[in-house]
């Protein structure tokens, strides 16, 4: 029987994304000191003793990452993939096997692959996450493979535990300022405030060339509308549409205010802006406009 050690036996171990450690099954064979033919078959024969958790075989894509990592040719592709054991294989193995060889070294394999599995805990980044208090009392020595998944639930169940009712109330408190914001939001809608600004420059400007302001005056919100989208036309301004001119009018600052007026004929109410008049040069149009409406241009 040839000398193996359990460290010669580790640099066989292979790790791949999504799976346990494991070992090729020539790589089994050379250590069980038997052919690569004879363990593909124990398993051929035997598959009620070797579940998915005791042997798989390998993808294309795993195959070339196998190749990366393992100084063991292996020949594999579409047709041929190659079987990989773990640990629970590995020891099944030596029991369908039963020659002495196998028997010594799954004692030996058995080491090694916990080896492995403290090389990888003591080497991951969860002991500096969780310190060194936390994760003593989940994981004690460094687990076996078989307890680690029941040490991290636990672990996990305590932390969802811990930091649950604090994200809840951090997230309510969010809620609770995002909802007296929008009570503020409709409060301000319904009273007529602007919920959102709006550029009001070319308004300003449109008042200076077009109207005057007079306490006493008003202008019907048509008109003004009207006068204000033929002055956009005249300097390449884009006019806003009815409601938004109205709103940014008001929010000029301007001593402008809404009213209503009866017309002389027939009683329509009128939709005004007090305050303002449309300039000379306009009152030809305002005034025809008026006229129509029933009412004198000035109250």
């Amino acid at each position: 029987m040839q000398n193996m050690t359990v460290s010669t036996i580790q640099s066989k171990i292979i790790s791949l994304p999504n799976r346990p450690p494991a070992m090729l099954a020539q790589d089994v064979a050379e250590i069980y000191e038997t052919e690569t033919r004879r363990v593909n078959e124990a398993v051929s024969r035997n598959p009620e003793r070797f579940p998915e958790d005791f042997c798989f075989q390998a993808t294309a894509i795993e195959i070339e990452l196998i190749r990366s990592q393992s100084a063991t040719k292996i020949y594999g592709g579409e047709q041929i993939r190659p079987w990989l054991f773990t640990h629970y294989g590995c020891n099944q193995l030596s029991a369908v096997l039963s020659s002495p060889v196998a028997v010594d070294r799954s004692v030996q394999i058995m080491r090694a692959f916990t080896a492995v599995e403290q090389a990888a805990l003591s080497g991951s980044p969860l002991r500096d996450v969780l310190g060194d208090e936390l994760y003593s009392k989940f994981f004690g020595h460094a687990p076996s493979h078989s307890q680690a998944g029941p040490a991290i639930n636990a672990m996990t169940e305590q932390i969802i535990q811990m930091v649950v009712p604090a994200v809840v109330s951090q997230v309510m408190q969010q809620v609770t300022g995002r909802m007296q914001t929008l009570d503020g939001q409709l409060a301000e809608m319904e009273t007529g405030k602007l919920l959102y600004p709006l550029e009001t420059s070319h308004v300003v400007a449109f008042v200076k060339d077009s109207c005057s302001l007079d306490v006493q005056g008003w202008t019907a919100k048509r008109v003004l509308f009207l006068q204000y989208t033929r002055w956009c036309e005249g300097h390449g301004e884009v006019p806003y549409d009815y409601s938004n001119f109205l709103k940014a009018l008001y929010q000029t600052g301007l001593p402008l205010r809404k009213a209503e007026k009866r017309s002389r004929r027939g009683g329509i109410i009128i939709k005004i802006v007090r305050g303002i008049e449309v300039a000379a040069t306009e009152a030809k149009l305002a005034g025809a406009l008026a006229t129509t409406l029933g009412m004198d241009k000035r109250s």
